[in-house]
């Protein structure tokens, strides 16, 4: 080894160690002031401008997105030490420069009990930029995780709306929801299963209009409380596609299936509240004895059982009743999702013929994959970009 690369791989294995301390959460002030001066001295404009970022969020625990850039940071400072020389730092310092500037146009959360970490939200009008939102002030500013906007974009491409002439955007306490027009049936299903992903439910309006609905990134999440024999339940709002009282000899007229009670107890007289709850394309009404009111609060870990299989939080409120929060995916296990065409590629405008050479013959679009005799959603969703691969 020469006196020259000697001296690299002295840096390099340095660099590692002047960032290693750097690069967990809690660091002290000293240790970024470190490695950023290191970072400085060799010229790796990125990398300074990335450790200024965590610099930001010194305190634990760090939110997730910054303990991946800390992440990337830590191999790539790894994959010098080894290979002896600063050409895996020369060679990411630009994509490290992009990190810092998206992590510092990033609005984080506080940590919250039910998160323990701060998580990257954005507002519901960047986040659905680009379509033809009808929407309040309130609405526009709701914000939303990156992973809830992520999921909607995704469900609004597959159904085609994002060429509606028409979204419309409301806020309601901790449920946003978004009224499109739906232009490519064969994407309802997958949309569904992207939306479920992230709570949130999919449901037909009147004529083409469909409705999305997911919850918005607050402090307190909203349930709606109510009583179902001897128990007291929380459903979470953002969960509630829709809220009605019924007289009982109404409820079997009732299209969605109906979810059992929890348990047996006296025939009430008079009209009952039943919430029609759902996840993804899946619903079914959930029919209480008695509504409280709408509340919003932070769940919190139950002190004792459950009476029943599906609880292990509850909501307290100022008098100190506890009432069990039912998670949408619990209620709706046994709950097939509503019908829905076969799924398939959206074809866009332009994508009936690829590109090719003048002297090779332009391709058509290949014929749809055939669907096998009882497919499941995963299967029919895999198939479906399978065609998509294959047409691009």
């Amino acid at each position: 080894m020469s006196a020259s690369q000697a001296g690299m791989r002295e840096i390099a294995i340095g660099l590692a160690e002047a960032l290693r301390p750097a690069l967990v959460a809690g660091a002290p002030p000293i240790a970024v002031v470190a490695a950023r001066d290191v970072a400085q001295l060799m010229g790796l404009a990125g990398l300074d401008a990335a450790l200024a970022e965590l610099a930001r969020y010194a305190q634990a625990p760090w939110p997730v997105d910054i303990e991946h850039v800390a992440d990337r940071i830590a191999r790539m400072a790894e994959t010098a030490a080894s290979a002896g020389d600063l050409l895996a730092f020369h060679d990411a310092d630009r994509e490290l420069g992009a990190l810092a500037a998206q992590l510092a146009a990033t609005e984080w959360s506080a940590p919250t009990v039910a998160t323990e970490r701060g998580v990257a939200t954005i507002a519901a009008g960047e986040a659905f930029a680009g379509l033809a939102l009808e929407a309040s002030d309130d609405a526009l500013q709701a914000r939303v995780t990156m992973t809830v906007a992520s999921a909607v974009r995704a469900a609004v491409d597959w159904l085609g709306a994002d060429e509606s002439p028409r979204v419309t955007l409301d806020v309601n306490d901790s449920a946003l929801t978004l009224g499109v027009d739906v232009t490519h049936a064969g994407g309802i299903g997958p949309a569904g299963a992207v939306l479920a992903a992230v709570e949130g439910s999919l449901g037909r309006e009147a004529g083409s209009r469909w409705t999305i609905r997911v919850a918005t990134f607050t402090e307190r999440a909203s349930y709606l409380l109510l009583r179902q024999g001897r128990f007291g339940v929380a459903l979470p709002w953002h969960a509630v596609a829709r809220l009605r009282m019924y007289a009982p000899h109404e409820l079997e007229r009732l299209v969605e299936p109906r979810l059992a009670p929890l348990g047996t107890g006296p025939a009430c007289a008079g009209e009952l509240p039943a919430a029609l709850v759902a996840l993804g394309l899946a619903r079914a009404w959930f029919v209480a004895d008695r509504i409280v009111w709408r509340i919003a609060a932070r769940a919190r870990e139950a002190d004792v059982a459950a009476p029943f299989a599906g609880g292990t939080r509850v909501v307290e409120v100022e008098n100190g009743e506890c009432y069990w929060v039912l998670e949408p995916a619990w209620l709706l296990r046994g709950v097939a999702p509503q019908d829905a065409p076969p799924p398939a590629p959206r074809l866009r405008a332009g994508a009936a013929t690829l590109a090719a050479p003048h002297d090779v013959p332009a391709r058509t679009a290949s014929a749809p994959l055939p669907a096998p005799a009882g497919e499941s959603l995963a299967e029919a969703v895999e198939r479906a970009l399978a065609q998509l691969r294959l047409e691009r």
